[in-house]
């Protein structure tokens, strides 16, 4: 989000939209509980709070094209898990998508990633981190978005799919060394899927193209074609 948009504030209210609140880790917390807004951001670096409380349909919609896209191609191989609850250094991350992989006999088995349902995944306490990571990034500070990568690289994410309506599609990796990220032109954990079938993908603003260039992005990833 970014500053002129934000409104700080003291929490107590629900938020409505996406709002940005000055508030402390418990009361972001106990807000989340009460109110079971659909995703939330917490910056433990500033005691700040990014609430999704009523998403956009665009930004749902990506992030639903994502979800699609990938269990198109990899099949029963991917367990994904969504807008899953990361905690990590007195943070909360909640990113759009975000998917395992492994043997799909393996995702079946009551807590496989050393978490159950109904927890977060904090990889501080041994659970795993997803391997990928999808954030659609419609309002979120550029600052606040570059950090959170950062969060997701040195807890052991692999790899960041990320659109702004700016900069279009992005796919960062891991670099060796875990506190920096490398852009790239092609995903290492989804062979096939570049950058340019990202940005076409995600570029349709009506939300009836959305699902045709998803459908089409998987059948010529498949077939080893680019977008156009």
């Amino acid at each position: 989000m970014s500053e002129p948009m934000a409104r700080y504030e003291t929490g107590g209210k629900p938020p409505r939209g996406t709002e940005v609140r000055r508030m402390s880790r418990a009361e972001f917390d106990r807000l989340a509980a009460d109110f079971a807004w659909r995703r939330g951001d917490y910056d433990a670096r500033r005691g700040l709070a990014e609430v999704v409380a009523e998403p956009m349909v665009g930004h749902e919609s990506r992030g639903r094209q994502a979800y699609d896209l990938v269990a198109d191609l990899v099949g029963d191989r991917v367990w994904p898990a969504g807008s899953l609850r990361i905690e990590w250094r007195g943070s909360v991350l909640e990113p759009d998508e975000c998917f395992y992989f492994g043997d799909p006999q393996f995702a079946d088995s009551e807590a496989p990633y050393g978490f159950g349902d109904d927890e977060a995944c904090a990889p501080e306490r041994g659970h795993a981190p997803p391997r990928l990571v999808v954030e659609i990034n419609r309002s979120s500070r550029p600052a606040r978005a570059a950090e959170k990568r950062g969060d997701y690289f040195d807890m052991g994410v692999e790899e960041v799919w990320a659109w702004t309506p700016k900069n279009g599609a992005r796919i960062y990796r891991r670099d060796p060394d875990p506190t920096a990220e490398a852009g790239s032109e092609e995903s290492a954990v989804v062979p096939g899927v570049t950058r340019a079938h990202l940005d076409w993908m995600w570029a349709a603003s009506r939300w009836s193209d959305r699902r045709r260039r998803r459908e089409e992005t998987a059948r010529r990833i498949a077939a080893g074609a680019g977008p156009d």
